[in-house]
């Protein structure tokens, strides 16, 4: 008896917590569609690591030193992860 209550309470956890068929459907297609404007997204900037730096906490950004120095008065750097 304490089995099958055992069994039960699984199967209704089980149905509760796991999205049914249609739900997954709906967000694989959600995700197809996301994957588009993601992808957009990185190659725009979408990967930099901000923070705020300082006792004004400024906001910077993670560069990449060894990319080298960029711009007339230097004053550009390489984002790291690009």
């Amino acid at each position: 008896m304490v089995a099958l209550v055992a069994i039960v309470i699984t199967l209704v956890a089980v149905w509760w917590y796991v999205p049914s068929v249609s739900d997954m459907q709906a967000l694989r297609a959600e995700k197809a569609q996301l994957e588009g404007p993601i992808a957009d997204l990185e190659q725009r900037g979408g990967k930099l690591k901000i923070s705020h730096c300082g006792p004004e906490r400024r906001l910077c950004v993670a560069v990449q030193d060894y990319a080298g120095i960029f711009g007339k008065a230097g004053d550009y750097r390489i984002a790291k992860g690009y």
